[in-house]
């Protein structure tokens, strides 16, 4: 049986923290909450957060601070901000530095952020899936003679970059890892993903594929080639 996704909430308003546990109540989630950013990094030291939910304006540490640690040491826990629109220029600071996945604005609708959680969750699901098989195909890489892969994430995309030194490197080697891609990537079954479009383009370097998976996952394939 799959566990409950935990869900921490932190805000400096004990009344705002009961709220969001009451939304919350029926969602099956293990909630826990936390008073501050401090007491909020203390408990990330204990427990495995799937999904945090903080306040932008709490005394000592903003919600912009939190964020960013949180970021820098547990990148994949899904960050959800909220905030009212006084603080729209801190908002848009934390929006273009990547601290937060998603925003959602105080006093919030129950259904709102009850349907923004369920689809940052299920999104960070099929996320951690994807990194799962760049992981499986990184190792198979290594084996391939001259070949190596660098993968990055930016907001609802996978960037995977494949490198190959032509002096060493046949196209065959190349083609093996798309091969390997394609294959995992057309899985349709419950637990596997489903292809929604893709497209191809060539640029000087070499190959660019950019394909739609589910859930709004975008994967991003660069094959380049290394002049030496």
């Amino acid at each position: 049986m799959e566990k409950n996704f935990t869900i921490l909430c932190v805000d400096d308003e004990e009344n705002i923290l009961h709220s969001i546990k009451r939304t919350l109540a029926m969602e099956n989630y293990n909630i826990l909450t936390a008073e501050s950013g401090a007491k909020g990094l203390e408990v990330f030291n204990a427990e495995e957060i799937d999904l945090v939910i903080s306040d932008q304006r709490m005394p000592n540490m903003s919600g912009y601070e939190f964020l960013k640690i949180v970021r820098e040491k547990y990148p994949e826990c899904v960050r959800i901000m909220l905030s009212g629109f006084s603080d729209f220029e801190s908002l848009v600071k934390t929006i273009n530095d990547g601290e937060i996945i998603r925003f959602v604005s105080k006093p919030w609708d129950n259904e709102e952020l009850k349907n923004v959680i369920r689809s940052t969750l299920v999104q960070s699901k099929v996320f951690k899936q994807v990194h799962k098989i760049l992981e499986n195909m990184s190792n198979m890489v290594e084996m391939v003679n001259g070949l190596k892969i660098e993968t990055s994430q930016e907001n609802n995309t996978v960037t995977v970059k494949i490198f190959s030194d032509e002096k060493v490197t046949d196209d065959k080697g190349i083609y093996k890892v798309l091969e390997f891609l394609f294959k995992t990537f057309n899985i349709e079954s419950k637990e596997g993903f489903n292809v929604l479009s893709s497209s191809i383009s060539r640029e000087e370097k070499g190959i660019i594929l950019e394909i739609d998976l589910v859930k709004g996952v975008k994967l991003k394939i660069q094959v380049e080639r290394e002049h030496g």
